[in-house]
């Protein structure tokens, strides 16, 4: 017969023995039989975490609650954000799971203490089956500490727009690189995720939250900049000028590019080259260019001044004021300029009289006309005259030709002897090489440039007159053919002046205006001289039958060479030859003929003479002197001949 503990204890109860002693003895064997019956097991009525483990042994009851626990403890909590998932394990995010404290209380119950006391908690479980749960703890600390590793690992920064300047092919580029969004995660409200009691291990799942983060610049703020770089980059800018047009690529003005400003708010400032503009504007200078044309002018004795032909202005650009404005227009994305013009007044026009300096002496020529006829002093002096007061412009090239005008009687010129080329003879303008030497000399001590000089055919004796003036000083003119041109090479203008002395029958020609500060000397060749042709006697119908004239003198010929030398601030500036070759001339006479053209040459003072010496010339075998060589130097002046006295 079987007799359970749980009818043993109503028994003892129920007074069923009878007496105290009966009772204390039905529960001292309640006791013992439990003991004995559950020696390695849970008492009747003990639950874990709601669930009745009486009957069974620790391990079998540890087994149950590692199988209902340690999958939480070692996953307790998913975490998911923007389709990623994280699985800590308990301890990472601060969770503990103890089911082995409440397993040992659990155990342990009905089996310490006294035996009353062991059997008061038996009773009480076979009453009502008491509940140990398993404890799960929670550390915020560590959990927002875990959730910190996530933000962090998730953070995105946003991007901030730029803009930077780059070389592509060549070229400087401004280019944008965009901005993008940042991402940040919520911040977890760590109290209220965790609110709730973990009486199951039901992992939790979690989901976070992320915003997004501006960036400070964004691409809308760099683009104008950029876009105002790639308009100045683009196109040309025409240059215009009335019937003119340049063109400038932008690309090319472009030197170099640079960001500047704060980075939300950036320009591009844009370098513009010089040199890109300096060969457009050389070629637009050359193309408009027109130089001011000085005025023909002449100062009279009163010092008026007499406009013989009007100037014009000139013109050219105004190169600093055209860079300004290619500047500007390049800046403000302009497609046209207009050339800025620039008139330029004849110099003479702009100058003062402390300026040009008409009284101060450059030079001077003089020669003498001591011996002349009335009609070759008045050709000096009407040829004179018509140059006296001249100005010559900087630069301009003098000629005599041009400023006489004609040798004729219209132009205040009379008959004077003239050389042809084999005899002189009357002609207008007698004694006008007078005035072309005398001017020539003084060109000559001025040190200018003498670009057309001509000699005489033989040496002519007024122009050896006087100190200083050795054979070949002397210029001819003969138009139009034969001129004398000089160069005024200086940047002032120069004024000539003429004094006609009539009592010491010199002339002179002034060269006026600032100093050329030019020293010049003159050395003077001179060959053999070669001795004249015989006597020459001619028929003339001119003259009554018998009379007789003389119409030229024996003149010896002779090699000569003037060298010019001269220097400026004691450095040779240049230096010239003005070599002549004077043909030997003979005595010539003409004799009246009569009605059959007969003439007596022995009429004419000395032809007997001179006959007998030709006779014995020719009967001789002697040779003509050889004249000397001149020196063997390179020559700017010219060695031509002929020419009017």
């Amino acid at each position: 017969m079987h007799i359970s503990r749980r009818t043993i204890l109503l028994a003892a109860g129920s007074g069923v023995l009878g007496s105290a002693a009966a009772a204390a003895a039905g529960a001292a064997a309640f006791v013992a039989v439990g003991e004995v019956r559950y020696a390695d097991r849970f008492y009747p009525g003990v639950q874990l975490d709601g669930e009745d483990v009486g009957g069974l042994t620790q391990a079998e009851a540890r087994a149950r609650l590692s199988a209902r626990w340690d999958g939480f403890r070692e996953a307790p909590v998913i975490f998911r954000l923007d389709g990623r998932t994280w699985n800590p394990t308990g301890r990472e995010v601060g969770i503990e799971v103890d089911y082995t404290t409440p397993l040992t209380h659990a155990y342990g119950w009905g089996r310490r203490g006294s035996w009353e006391a062991r059997l008061r908690q038996q009773q009480q479980t076979l009453e009502a089956p008491l509940d140990w749960r398993t404890s799960v703890s929670f550390d915020p600390h560590t959990f927002t500490e875990y959730v910190a590793r996530i933000a962090a690992e998730t953070a995105q920064a946003p991007t901030n727009a730029a803009l930077r300047i780059e070389t592509q092919g060549g070229q400087r580029l401004a280019r944008v690189y965009p901005s993008s969004e940042g991402r940040e995660l919520v911040p977890a409200d760590v109290l209220a995720v965790m609110s709730r009691r973990f009486d199951s291990p039901l992992r939790l799942i979690i989901d976070l939250q992320s915003r997004p983060l501006a960036p400070q610049v964004a691409t809308a703020d760099v683009t104008p900049a950029s876009e105002r770089a790639r308009a100045l980059m683009t196109g040309h800018i025409e240059l215009v000028a009335p019937g003119h047009r340049w063109s400038i690529a932008r690309e090319d003005l472009a030197e170099d590019m640079r960001v500047v400003g704060p980075a939300d708010a950036p320009d591009v400032v844009v370098d513009v080259s010089y040199r890109a503009f300096a060969r457009v504007a050389q070629e637009i200078a050359e193309t408009l260019r027109v130089g001011a044309v000085e005025p023909k002018i002449r100062v009279d004795r009163a010092g008026n001044v007499v406009p013989l032909v009007q100037g014009t202005p000139g013109r050219t650009i105004d190169a600093e004021g055209l860079w300004s404005r290619v500047q500007t227009a390049f800046k403000r994305g302009q497609q046209r300029v207009n050339v800025p013009l620039v008139i330029i007044q004849p110099s003479i026009t702009r100058l003062s009289g402390s300026e040009l300096q008409f009284d101060n002496l450059i030079a001077q020529g003089v020669s003498r006309f001591s011996g002349s006829s009335h009609n070759r002093i008045h050709n000096i002096n009407n040829g004179s005259r018509l140059i006296d007061g001249t100005v010559i412009p900087p630069g301009e090239t003098f000629s005599f030709n041009a400023t006489v005008g004609p040798i004729t009687p219209g132009n205040g010129f009379v008959e004077g002897l003239v050389i042809a080329p084999t005899r002189t003879e009357p002609g207008i303008g007698g004694g006008i090489c007078q005035v072309s030497t005398t001017l020539f000399r003084a060109a000559f001590w001025a040190g200018l440039p003498i670009s057309e000089r001509w000699q005489h055919a033989y040496r002519v004796g007024y122009y050896e007159l006087g100190p200083g003036n050795p054979p070949g000083f002397d210029a001819a003119i003969w138009q139009p053919a034969q001129d004398l041109a000089f160069t005024n090479d200086s940047p002032n203008h120069i004024l000539i002046r003429r004094i006609l002395d009539p009592h010491r029958e010199t002339l002179s020609f002034r060269l006026m205006g600032p100093s050329l500060e030019r020293e010049v000397t003159l050395d003077a060749w001179r060959g053999e001289e070669i001795e004249p042709p015989p006597l020459r006697v001619e028929p003339s119908t001119e003259l009554a039958p018998g009379e007789i004239e003389k119409t030229d003198s024996a003149i010896p010929g002779l090699r000569t060479v003037i060298t010019r030398h001269v220097q400026l601030g004691g450095r040779v500036l240049f230096k010239d030859r003005f070599p002549s070759v004077f043909l030997p001339w003979a005595e010539r006479w003409e004799v009246g003929q009569d009605e059959d053209g007969n003439f007596d040459p022995k009429l004419v003072p000395g032809y007997a003479e001179a006959q007998a010496e030709a006779e014995a010339e020719a009967q001789g075998d002697g040779s003509p002197p050889t004249d000397a060589q001149p020196p063997a130097e390179g020559s700017s002046g010219s060695d031509q001949s002929a020419g009017p006295s």
